[in-house]
């Protein structure tokens, strides 16, 4: 049967305009583990960003709303785990807060920015989604010492869509969860104070096997296909200048 043009736009009308909610969590078990550094860091999510609710295109003309921060919470925490030797997840950044100044040596903030759409014309899953996330690391005192911004993106087919509708924007997060990874792992950071008068020849060596072993996890995260061969050099020459 042929179907009337004019009659396809109504019934396409009728089925836009709805925003749908949808969950975008990473699955924790997909961010992989590297070496530890040696610092203590705290994460701050402010209430207000816990709270926001964002609302991106889905297919068909309708809309998705989903939380991009309290999705996020569970997956940042594994991520930033990987990465420093203990992470605490901080109810305030008051310089004053005694919590601060005893027990962290740096602060994370994220900000997400995130973006959606789908090739579908009949399904309002998106088939295509970005998590732009942008980790503000600041000193107990409130200065910045680096916001190294990573893109992660994500796609599904439309049998995954029907089956999970935000599965896109769930491996988009993951994406940029593993790409901040590296990042965190290789930016330059403000040197600790030692307690202990170590010989300058023990400290070389550590040093020497710290920059050794973020080459390796480097060069495994570029062979997984986890980061580009232009970011692997980019962080590789950041790693060797820090000699």
């Amino acid at each position: 049967m042929k179907l009337n043009y004019s009659a396809i736009i109504v019934i396409s009308a009728l089925l836009t305009g709805c925003a749908h909610p949808i969950i975008i969590a990473p699955d924790e078990q997909k961010i992989s583990s590297n070496d530890n550094r040696e610092y203590t860091v705290g994460y701050y999510i402010s209430p207000k960003d816990k709270a926001l609710e964002v609302t991106t295109l889905g297919g068909g003309g309708d809309n998705i709303r989903y939380y991009p921060y309290r999705d996020i919470e569970k997956g940042y925490k594994a991520m930033l785990s990987n990465v420093f030797v203990s992470v605490t997840k901080l109810d305030s950044i008051d310089k004053s807060d005694a919590q601060l100044q005893n027990k962290i040596d740096l602060i994370l903030t994220p900000k997400i920015i995130t973006t959606s759409g789908s090739t579908g014309f009949f399904t309002w899953p998106p088939t295509n989604f970005s998590v732009d996330l942008t980790n503000t690391i600041t000193s107990v005192d409130g200065k910045i010492i680096s916001e190294p911004r990573a893109v992660g993106t994500g796609g599904a087919s439309t049998s995954e869509k029907l089956s999970e509708h935000g599965i896109a924007g769930r491996r988009a997060i993951e994406d940029a969860l593993l790409k901040s990874q590296v990042m965190l792992f290789n930016v330059e950071l403000p040197q600790k104070n030692k307690s202990t008068n170590l010989s300058k020849s023990v400290k070389k060596e550590s040093s020497d096997a710290s920059i050794s072993d973020r080459l390796k996890s480097l060069k495994e995260l570029k062979d997984s296909g986890l980061i580009s061969e232009e970011e692997f050099k980019s962080k590789k020459k950041e790693i060797i200048e820090s000699l």
